[in-house]
């Protein structure tokens, strides 16, 4: 996430990504509310053995109410480093808002190709899906140099070159 924390996304079930760095940890816990504080959605992940990006979605589904439009939710990412003792928990919090774009953004979107998506999310301040976007496309051709370049530089921008090396990584949802 960008430095502030917030970001902005189009989508209804939005991808959220974060950095894990090399842990012990085996279990880690994301965690997304709606202004009230509701718990809307929460996954358990095993994290045994990884590090780099990772990226958690909201699934589609008839549990899950899409995000609306005009409202700001509240997301926890947790590092379960003690499942005994949770005073040990590294935790990152933030804020996502649902956005509509106007007839003119989407009209282009439709016409773009991944990476042209991402510029135009970008250029739009839709930081969650312009980060989407190109991660799904370095998943589809990771050995593709100028998505590789797209990616340093997009991290870069919001001071967070440091980590655009690491590897996407899957995590695996807990039952």
């Amino acid at each position: 996430m960008p430095t502030n924390k917030i970001g902005r996304t189009v989508f209804d079930y939005p991808t959220f990504f974060f950095y894990l760095p090399q842990t012990e940890a085996e279990s880690a816990e994301f965690i997304l509310q709606d202004q009230s504080g509701k718990q809307i959605y929460k996954q358990d992940l095993t994290i045994s053995n990884l590090s780099g990006v990772i990226g958690v979605s909201i699934p589609a589904n008839k549990n899950v109410p899409p995000l609306e439009v005009g409202q700001s939710y509240t997301w926890n990412f947790t590092v379960i480093c003690d499942a005994q003792d949770r005073s040990a928990d590294q935790m990152e919090s933030g804020t996502v808002r649902r956005v509509e774009l106007s007839a003119d953004i989407r009209r282009q979107l439709d016409q773009a190709d991944p990476r042209q998506k991402t510029v135009i999310y970008a250029e739009n301040g839709i930081w969650q899906d312009a980060l989407s976007t190109l991660a799904a496309a370095r998943r589809d051709q990771p050995n593709d140099t100028a998505l590789k370049a797209d990616w340093e530089s997009l991290l870069d921008s919001v001071t967070l070159g440091k980590i655009a090396k690491e590897p996407i990584v899957q995590t695996k949802p807990q039952p």
